[in-house]
């Protein structure tokens, strides 16, 4: 075997080892970046269900507020929705590409005790690595508010006087993809009357090393006076973003060199037969 002839072995042998390496590297197995929010129960309850006012929330003080998004390779191809709706019926609402996806959902619930409407909601952002090294990105956002109040004479007017006990449930779940770079944050935060400082706030991020939450408990009481009304809003947040691993990128670097160097050796044996 020639001298030229063995190089151009060597040459297609190492574009082949390389090529193969970047596209086992590159293919999506199972490398999902993850982030969720999800509010399990949220109560509002009565301190004492036996005075003489009635808790109710009004409708006609009910929002929410969503948008969902995602894209590959900084929104060269996206996916985005939003919205906004004045009552707590269900929302749904999901963005897409062939790697990330966002989802939020919302809904309310009734407590099977005292008939009283509250709102809740769960996010979910999604990304996985991509073909060619592009970068993933989902989020997912969701706002929702309300009133809550005592009504003296049942027939729906804020005019009583009582005191409110609000208890929230919920999880906080992030996973890095096992691709370096990728992230993951899922956040909560809730304002209104009668919490402290008026804002509580929680996190988790893969960026800060942190690990899911589940579990978790939050709660405040309110004392209203007559007329008095208690607000509240609950926000939510879950991101996931992934980008191209550097190792895969040099592998690709080193299939291409390969490739090229195969295409100079088999030119070469042309030019010498």
């Amino acid at each position: 075997m020639s001298e030229v002839t063995t190089r151009t072995v060597a040459s297609t042998h190492l574009w082949t080892v390389a090529l193969a390496m970047a596209l086992t590297c590159a293919t999506p197995v199972a490398e999902a970046a993850l982030a969720r929010v999800v509010i399990n129960s949220f109560t509002a309850t009565d301190t004492d269900p036996f005075d003489n006012s009635f808790l109710f929330a009004p409708t006609d003080a009910q929002f929410q507020a969503w948008s969902v998004g995602a894209a590959t390779n900084n929104a060269a191809s996206s996916d985005t929705h939003s919205g906004t709706q004045p009552s707590w019926l269900p929302v749904t609402a999901t963005a897409q590409t062939s790697t990330a996806m966002a989802n939020v959902a919302s809904s309310s619930q009734t407590d099977p005790f005292t008939g009283l409407v509250t709102p809740n909601f769960s996010l979910t952002a999604s990304a996985t690595p991509g073909m060619h090294g592009l970068s993933q990105s989902a989020f997912g956002n969701m706002s929702t508010r309300g009133n809550f109040c005592f009504d003296a004479n049942f027939l729906g007017t804020c005019n009583g006087a009582g005191s409110v006990t609000f208890d929230l449930f919920y999880d906080l779940i992030v996973d890095p993809a096992a691709t370096p770079g990728s992230l993951a944050t899922a956040g909560l935060n809730v304002s209104g009357t009668g919490i402290p400082n008026g804002l509580f706030f929680d996190i988790a991020s893969t960026g800060a090393g942190d690990t899911s939450s589940l579990g978790q408990h939050f709660s405040w009481t309110v004392n209203l006076g007559a007329g008095g009304i208690a607000s509240v809003a609950l926000n939510g947040s879950a991101a996931a973003e992934l980008v191209p691993e550097p190792n895969v990128l040099a592998l690709v670097a080193l299939g291409v060199i390969g490739f090229a160097a195969t295409r100079r050796s088999r030119g070469a044996a042309r030019s010498a037969a």
